[in-house]
Formats: structure tokens, sequence, C-alpha cells
């Protein structure tokens, strides 16, 4: 019943209508109600994703991976998966949005605030792979950015959860089978700055 964005849900049908709506190849068989209704669907959508976008201290930031459908505050999923800021699940929100080819100042400004975010709370000179057959942070000034799967609301801070739902700001402080059975960091947040926010931002300024 939650406005569910954790691991794409909603964007992922929400992509699927989208395309039925613009009358992609693959969907032409899609009747013209259905597709009036895909339409509407996309139209009712983005408002309400843009309504979602966190806010802390008077500024946006990304979203949560889950909200209750009537209050439409963060909610908590799975006892690992508390109420938070969620790094990963927000790229794919943000590449959701920057497929409108006209988008309003609405839309510009909440790309834009989670670019910011996302450059504001990489984390450098770590790497997270497997030693010895378990996930673990290794220490290295080259590596490229990282992030974590889940932040803090208020403080910001990477948080990390076992099945005992208990928040510890040390992955290596949870259970061995969480640690290595979850996705606690993430590294597509940097095809979407480098990459995919440059291109964003010359189709915006009608340079292509």
């Amino acid at each position: 019943r939650y406005i569910t964005f954790n691991d794409n849900a909603m964007i992922g049908a929400l992509k699927v209508l989208r395309e039925i709506a613009k009358r992609k190849e693959y969907y032409l068989f899609v009747d013209e109600e259905r597709r009036r209704k895909a339409e509407k669907a996309v139209e009712k959508a983005i408002p309400l994703i843009l309504k979602l976008q966190v806010e802390i201290n008077g500024k946006k930031t990304v979203w949560a991976t889950q909200y209750n459908e009537k209050t439409l505050k963060p909610a908590d999923a799975r006892k690992f998966e508390p109420a938070s800021l969620t790094a990963g699940e927000s790229v794919g929100i943000v590449r959701f949005l920057m497929l409108d080819s006209k988008p309003n100042q609405e839309i510009i400004d909440s790309i834009e605030a989670a670019i910011t975010w996302y450059k504001s709370n990489k984390l450098s000179g770590i790497r997270w792979e497997k030693v010895k057959g378990e996930n673990t942070v290794v220490k290295d000034k080259n590596a490229p950015p990282i992030w974590a799967r889940f932040y803090e609301f208020e403080t910001m801070k990477p948080i990390f959860i076992g099945r005992d739902a208990v928040i510890h700001y040390d992955v290596m402080e949870i259970e061995a089978e969480r640690r290595n059975g979850y996705a606690w960091y993430v590294s597509e947040p940097n095809e979407l700055i480098e990459k995919d926010y440059p291109k964003w931002k010359k189709k915006v300024s009608g340079e292509q």
C-alpha cells in the first residue's frame, strides 16, 4: 500500500506507463482508452514525486525508499530498511524526471537540488569489495566516489542496519549475513553526475 521507490518499483512501472502514453513502438498494441489512462497516471505521478522530495533545513535533498500513502511521510520497510534518504533509488527518480523534454521550473529545481545533494554527500577514499569472501570497506585514496545506500535525515550520516533494526554508522558492525547480502553502497550516482546530468543540462538549455 505504500508509495514504494525501493528497488525502483514505482519508477519502473511509471517508465512503462510513460512509454505507453508516448505511443512507443513496443506498446502500439495498447488501445487508446488504456493509453489515456497511462498518460493520466504519469501526469498525476510527477507532481507527487516532486512533493515527496525530502526537504531538510529548508533545502531539498533526495528521496526516501517509500512513503505512507496517506500522510506522505517517509516510512519504514523491512527491519533493515528504515525511513531514511536513499542514494540508490533516488538515481532512478532523477533519471525519470530528466525524461521530460520540456521540464517546468519545479522539475528543474528538483533535479538541481538532488545533484547538489549527491555532490555534497559522496564518500571518498574507500572501496566496497569482497575480501576473502566477506564484503569489506577498504581504504583507497584513488577510489572513485561511492555513496551509502541510506543516509540519516538530520545528520546526513550513512547508516547500516541488521535484522535487529538497530542503526549503526559502521557497516562492519552489522551481522555478516546482512553485510554480505545487501547493497550497502552504490556507485550509480557517478554516472548520473558525470554523464546524465551534463547531457540533460544541454537538452534543457537548447544546445541539442
